[in-house]
C-alpha cells in the first residue's frame, strides 16, 4: 500500500497494482508518504510543468532521477479528469487494503498465539489509514486545482474584456518543475518576465496582503492543555466577522497597503443601520478568495435576525501564503493591525469594536492602545439637483423646475474625499428615484393635504418636526437650519398629493449642495423621492461619476427621511420605530436610477450587459449604487439595459419616459417588499420576547420582583401586536389596489415586464402578507395564554401572602395572649412583694419582733391595743399593704407612660 499523488493533473501512481494518471507524464512508485505539492517527480520518474495563466506554453524537459518528461497543458485545468484520477487511485488503495484486511483477519485467540498473523493484521490497518490520508490529500489536491483554474478563467475574462491586454499572474502565481527531485530551468516556474502590468501587480498584492490579514486574527497561541490547540500549540478555529474585517480593510485603503477604491454603503452593526466607506472591491476580492477555497465562510444571525458572515483562512490558503507572500507584504499588513511598536503577537493585534456612545469604530490592542476609525465619517460633494417627478403619477399642474441656472456654482467645486478614485464608469443624464413605503391611509392623506395647505392660496411654506410646547404664546423661538421649503404641484385630497421640497441643511465651507426634492405620495403608502441630477463635482448632465454618485445617494437617503418626518403624524413615527427597532431614521429604501447612457472609460462604445457583470470593476462600481448585483439584461440593441441589485435598478435608455409606468410600478412592490422583511423579523423579535416571558412565568420563584416584569412585558407585547395588526391592515389594503400598467407595444417593453413580472410579484406580497396575519394572531394568542398564565401565578402567589399573614395572625395572636399572662403575673408578684414589703415595714416600724420586746416601753405603749385586739394586727399590715400596692402599681404606669412618650387625642 502506499502511493504518491500529482498536482494539477500532473503524475501516476504505482500503489500495490499502477495506476495511470490521465493529465501528465511522469510516474511515482509506492513511497510510504505522500508529498504535499508535487508536480510529477519521484523515485521512478520525472514531471512536467503546469501552466496557471492564460494559453499556453511547451515546458522544457524537468529532470527527475531515472526519466524525463513535457506537458504542455492549458491554463484551465481538467479538474474533474483529475479528481477521477485521484479517486480512482485512492478507490484502488482501499479496495487492495481492505481485501488483504478481511484475508488476513484473525480471530482473537489467533491474535496471541501467532505473531505473524498480527504483524499481517497491523500491515493491512495501516494500508488502510494510509489510503484515507491520500484520499484527503487528493481531495485537497482538486481544491486547489479547481481554485486555480476559477481564478485564471476569471482573470482571462477580464483581460478579454480590456481589449486582449497581456494576461495576469493568477493569484497562486505560475509555478514549474518537480517537488519529488530534480531540477528545472528558471524561466520554468513563472510567466514570462515583464508579460504582467502594475496593475496586475496590485491585484495579486491585494489579495495576499487580505488573505494575510485574515490569516492574522484566525490564530492564536494557546497552551498545550486548551482543546482546540493544534500540534504547534494554536487555536486555528478563530472566526472574524466581515464588517471588522472591513473596517481593517478599511484603515489599510487610508494606510496606503491596499489600492482599493471606498464608497457609502449601509451596513448592520449593533442592530441599527449604519452608513461607512466600503470597498467593494475589496469585498470582491473576499469572493474571490472564497470561489478559490482560499476562505472559508460562516454565515451568522443574530439575537435581533439579522444576518452577517465570519470568514476563516483555509488550508490552501496557509499553504498558498507560504509559497507567495514576501516579507514586504507581511510588513506592509503588521504596520497596520498591530499597535505601534508593539511585539507582532496576537495579544497586540487591534481589536474592532464599536462604541455605542460615540457612535463609532474603535480598534484597540490589549496593551492599551486604541484609536478612533473615521470609516463611519461619511465624505460629500458638491452637486446641484433639480426636482423629478415620473410622469406617470403625475395629473395636471406645473412643470417641477430646472435648477440647470445654478450649476455654474460647481465651477469651483470642492469635496473632502480624501481617497483617489478610480473612475470606471460614469453616467449621462441622471434621474434618480428613490422609494419607500410607510402605512398611510385615505384619512391620513387628508391630513398631510391639510397641512401642507393643498387648497390654500399660498400653498406650502416652511417645515420642521419641531413640537410646538405652548402654541398659545405670541412667539416661537426656532432654528432655521434644517427646515424644509415645500411647494405643491399636484394633488387630490384623498388620494395623492406631488410637491417639491428643499432641505436647507449647512455644509462645509465650499461644498456646494443644491437639493431639491420632487415628492409623490398616496393613500397606499408608496412614497418615491426623485431628483435630476444637473451636476455633480465638475461634471454636469453627463458623465457623471459612480463614485460621486454613491455619496449624494447618501445624502438623498438621509435627507429624505428627515423630509417626511416633518410631515408625518406621530402615529406614524410609532410604527415605524416599531417595525425598524427605532432606528427610522437610517431605513432601508430603493433605488431607481435613470440614464440615456453609461460610459466605459477609455471605451467609446457602451459596454453590453455581459460586460457590466464582469465581477471586477463594472459591477464593483455598479454595486456602490444599488447593493450586490443580481442581473443584467439587454433589452435591445440599440444600448437599453437594465441592472438589477439587491437595493435598486439601474435602466440605460435613450427614452425612459416609455418604461417609466412598469420600473414605477415593480418599484411600488419593491418599497412593499422591503418593508415587509422588516416587519417579519420584527415579529419574530416579538415572539422571542414571549419566549422570555414565558421562561419567567416557569422560574418566578427565583425573582421576587419577576410579576412586576412579567406584567411589564406582557402590556408592551400587547401594544406591540395591536401596533403589528394594524401595519399588516394597511399592507392587505395597499397591494389590494395594486394598478398594473399598461405595457407599450415595442420589444424592450415586452421583454422588461417578463424580466419584472409585476403581476406575479404583486401575488407574492399578498400571499406573503396573509402569511405574516398568522404570525402575528398566533402570538396574540400566546399572549393571552401568558396572560392568564400570569394572572394564576399571581393568584397563587397572593393566596401564598395571604396565607402566610394568616399564619403569622395567629402567631402574634398567640404571642399576645402569653404576654398578657406574663403581664397578669407580673403584677400579681408585683403586689405580692408589696405586701411582704408593707408587712416587713411594719415590722420595723415596732420592734416588737425583736428579742428585747419587753424593753421597748413606747413600743408596747403604743402598740399593746394592737397585740392585744384578735385580728388588729392583721387588718393594719393589710391596710399598709393596700396603700403600698397602689403606690407602686401608679408609679410603674406613670414611668411607662413617659417612657412610650405618645399622646393619643381624641377629636
Amino acid at each position: 500500500g502506499g502511493g504518491g499523488t500529482g498536482r494539477d493533473g500532473g503524475g501516476t501512481v504505482r500503489g500495490s497494482s499502477t495506476v495511470t494518471g490521465t493529465e501528465a507524464g511522469g510516474s511515482a512508485r509506492g513511497s510510504p508518504t505522500l508529498p504535499a505539492h508535487s508536480s510529477g517527480g519521484g523515485s521512478g520518474g520525472g514531471g512536467g510543468v503546469v501552466r496557471d495563466g492564460g494559453g499556453t506554453r511547451d515546458s522544457d524537459k524537468t529532470h527527475g532521477s531515472g526519466a524525463t518528461g513535457s506537458v504542455r497543458q492549458e491554463a484551465g485545468v481538467d479538474v474533474t479528469t483529475f479528481k477521477l484520477t485521484a479517486n480512482d487511485m485512492v478507490a484502488k488503495i482501499m479496495s487492495v487494503s481492505k481485501r488483504r484486511l478481511n484475508r488476513v483477519k484473525p480471530d482473537p485467540l489467533t491474535l496471541k498465539q501467532s505473531v505473524a498473523a498480527q504483524t499481517r493484521w497491523k500491515s493491512a490497518r495501516q494500508s488502510i489509514s494510509l489510503g484515507i490520508k491520500a484520499e484527503k490529500t487528493a481531495m485537497e489536491m482538486a481544491m486547489e486545482a479547481s481554485a486555480m483554474r476559477r481564478l485564471a478563467q476569471r482573470k482571462l475574462e477580464k483581460r478579454s474584456q480590456n481589449g486582449n491586454r497581456t494576461p495576469k499572474r493568477v493569484l497562486s502565481g505560475g509555478s514549474g518543475g518537480e517537488q519529488g527531485g530534480g531540477d528545472s530551468d528558471a524561466e520554468e516556474g513563472s510567466m514570462d518576465e515583464g508579460s504582467g502590468t502594475d496593475e496586475d501587480e496590485d491585484l495579486e498584492v491585494n489579495h495576499n496582503r487580505l488573505l494575510y490579514l485574515i490569516s492574522l486574527y484566525n490564530t492564536q497561541q494557546v497552551g498545550p492543555e486548551d482543546k482546540n490547540a493544534d500540534q504547534d500549540g494554536q487555536d486555528k478555529n478563530i472566526w472574524v466577522r466581515r464588517v471588522p474585517l472591513m473596517v481593517l480593510v478599511y484603515e489599510g485603503i487610508v494606510a496606503g497597503i491596499f489600492d482599493y477604491d471606498y464608497a457609502p454603503a449601509p451596513d448592520i452593526v449593533d442592530g441599527k443601520r449604519v452608513y461607512m466607506n466600503i470597498s467593494q472591491e475589496g469585498r470582491d476580492d473576499l469572493d474571490d478568495l472564497r470561489e478559490a477555497g482560499m476562505l472559508y465562510g460562516l454565515k451568522l444571525s443574530s439575537k435581533k435576525y439579522q444576518s452577517t458572515v465570519a470568514l476563516r483562512i483555509t488550508t490552501i490558503g496557509e499553504e498558498h501564503l507560504r509559497r507567495t507572500l514576501t516579507q514586504e507584504d507581511a510588513d506592509a499588513v503588521d504596520g497596520v493591525v498591530f499597535g505601534p511598536n508593539k511585539r507582532h503577537v496576537h495579544a497586540n493585534l487591534l481589536k474592532v469594536s464599536w462604541d455605542r456612545r460615540m457612535g463609532r469604530f474603535v480598534l484597540r490592542c490589549q496593551s492599551g492602545y486604541e484609536m478612533e476609525s473615521t470609516i463611519t465619517e461619511i465624505e460629500s460633494v458638491s452637486y446641484v439637483s433639480s426636482p423629478y417627478i415620473p410622469s406617470c403619477v403625475r395629473k395636471w399642474g406645473r412643470e417641477s423646475k430646472r435648477n440647470t441656472d445654478r450649476t455654474g456654482a460647481l465651477v469651483n467645486a470642492v469635496s473632502n474625499i480624501k481617497d483617489e478614485l478610480d473612475e470606471n464608469l460614469t453616467l449621462n443624464d441622471v434621474r434618480l428615484v428613490i422609494g419607500e413605503w410607510i402605512p398611510m391611509g385615505a384619512n391620513q392623506i387628508v391630513a398631510l393635504n391639510d397641512k401642507l395647505g393643498s387648497s390654500e392660496r399660498v400653498q406650502g411654506g416652511f417645515f420642521t418636526s419641531q413640537v410646538d410646547q405652548n402654541p398659545d404664546s405670541s412667539e416661537f423661538i426656532g432654528i432655521s437650519e434644517g427646515l424644509t421649503e415645500v411647494n405643491i404641484l399636484d394633488f387630490d385630497e384623498t388620494a395623492y398629493v406631488n410637491f417639491e421640497a428643499e432641505v436647507h441643511f449647512p455644509e462645509e465651507e465650499g461644498i456646494i449642495q443644491i437639493e431639491n426634492f420632487g415628492i409623490h405620495i398616496n393613500d397606499e403608502g408608496f412614497i418615491n423621492y426623485g431628483l435630476r441630477c444637473e451636476g455633480i463635482m465638475h461634471a454636469v448632465q453627463d458623465y457623471l461619476s459612480l463614485d460621486n454618485l454613491s455619496r449624494l445617494l447618501v445624502d438623498v437617503q438621509v435627507d429624505s427621511s428627515k423630509i417626511i418626518d416633518n410631515l408625518m403624524s406621530p402615529h406614524q413615527r410609532v410604527m415605524l420605530d416599531l417595525t425598524y427597532l427605532n432606528d427610522a431614521e437610517h431605513r432601508e429604501k430603493y433605488n431607481l436610477i435613470f440614464c440615456s447612457r453609461i460610459n466605459k472609460a477609455g471605451v467609446e462604445a457602451m459596454p453590453t450587459a455581459e460586460e457590466f457583470m464582469d465581477r471586477e470593476a463594472n459591477e464593483n462600481e455598479l454595486k456602490q449604487v444599488i447593493g450586490d448585483t443580481h442581473a443584467s439584461y439587454q433589452l435591445s440593441s440599440d444600448d437599453e439595459v437594465l441592472i438589477v441589485g439587491k437595493n435598486g435598478m439601474v435602466l440605460c435608455s435613450s427614452d425612459t419616459h416609455r418604461l417609466e409606468p412598469q420600473m414605477v410600478s415593480y418599484l411600488s412592490l419593491m418599497t412593499r417588499n422591503m418593508f415587509m422583511r422588516s416587519l417579519f423579523q420584527r415579529t419574530f423579535i416579538l415572539a422571542d420576547t414571549l419566549k422570555h416571558i414565558r421562561e419567567l412565568i416557569d422560574t418566578y420563584e427565583s425573582d421576587p420582583n419577576s410579576i412586576t416584569t412579567i406584567r411589564n412585558l406582557l402590556s408592551e407585547a400587547s401594544g406591540d401586536i395591536i401596533l403589528l395588526s394594524e401595519i399588516q391592515s394597511y399592507l392587505a389594503e395597499s397591494l389590494q389596489e395594486v394598478v398594473l400598467p399598461t405595457v407599450p407595444p415595442d420589444g424592450a417593453a415586452r421583454k422588461l415586464e417578463a424580466i419584472l413580472n409585476i403581476e406575479a410579484t404583486q401575488k407574492r406580497l399578498v400571499r406573503r402578507v396573509h402569511d405574516m396575519k398568522k404570525n402575528i394572531e398566533g402570538a396574540r394568542g400566546e399572549v393571552s395564554s401568558l396572560r392568564s398564565m400570569a394572572d394564576v401565578v399571581s393568584e397563587g402567589k397572593e393566596s401564598r401572602v395571604q396565607e402566610a399573614v394568616q399564619n403569622n395572625t395567629k402567631n402574634l395572636e398567640d404571642v399576645f395572649r402569653a404576654n398578657e399572662r406574663a403581664s397578669a403575673s407580673l403584677e400579681i408578684m408585683q403586689i405580692v412583694l408589696a405586701g411582704s414589703l408593707a408587712f416587713d415595714i411594719i415590722d420595723r416600724l415596732h420592734g416588737l419582733y425583736l428579742g428585747v420586746a419587753a424593753d421597748i416601753d413606747w413600743a408596747n405603749n403604743a402598740f399593746g391595743f394592737i397585740y392585744e385586739t384578735p385580728g388588729m394586727l392583721l387588718l393594719v399590715n393589710m391596710a399598709w399593704w393596700g396603700v403600698l400596692g397602689a403606690f407602686i402599681q401608679g408609679l410603674i404606669k406613670h414611668m411607662g407612660e413617659q417612657a412610650a412618650g405618645v399622646m393619643s387625642i381624641r377629636y
